[in-house]
């Protein structure tokens, strides 16, 4: 059985599913509401779903191992992690602009509890946690004044 997204609304208790979004993961819901962004478990690809028109568009940027989507604050783009050859913070907007590279990661060690993780600050500056050993062991400690 392949899981799909479903909406619940809180006052009725309605629950409506997402059609077409069966095998998605990691899904995004855009900052004004219009869109919902999933990433194929099977091949990866990012796609947007219009909530008004209730279509899926795949995006441009689609089956090169995307992870962690995170909508711009303006929804007019998503930023996402890629892994591997070409690691590195991307960007593409969401009606379909050509992929743009934010960051080359090429040489970082990703770093995670439970595996990489990519977020946006208030500036939309990637945040990601990077590898550097388990060696060293540091201490802080305050004063109080």
């Amino acid at each position: 059985m392949k899981e799909n997204l479903q909406v619940l609304d809180i006052a009725s208790g309605h629950i409506d599913v997402i059609p077409g979004s069966e095998g998605g993961e990691q899904p995004r819901w855009s900052p004004d509401g219009k869109y919902i962004s999933t990433v194929s478990v099977k091949t990866k690809d990012l796609k947007i779903y219009d909530l008004k028109t209730q279509t899926w568009t795949a995006l441009a940027a689609k089956g090169m191992n995307m992870n962690y989507p995170q909508f711009s604050r303006d929804s007019q783009s998503i930023y996402f992690l890629r892994l591997g050859d070409a690691q590195g913070v991307f960007k593409v907007g969401v009606h379909g602009s050509a992929e743009e590279r934010v960051v080359d990661l090429t040489g970082w060690h990703m770093q995670g509890y439970f595996g990489h993780y990519m977020g946006l600050d208030p500036n939309e500056a990637p945040l990601l946690m990077k590898d550097v050993g388990s060696q060293d062991i540091y201490a802080l400690r305050f004063e109080e004044k």
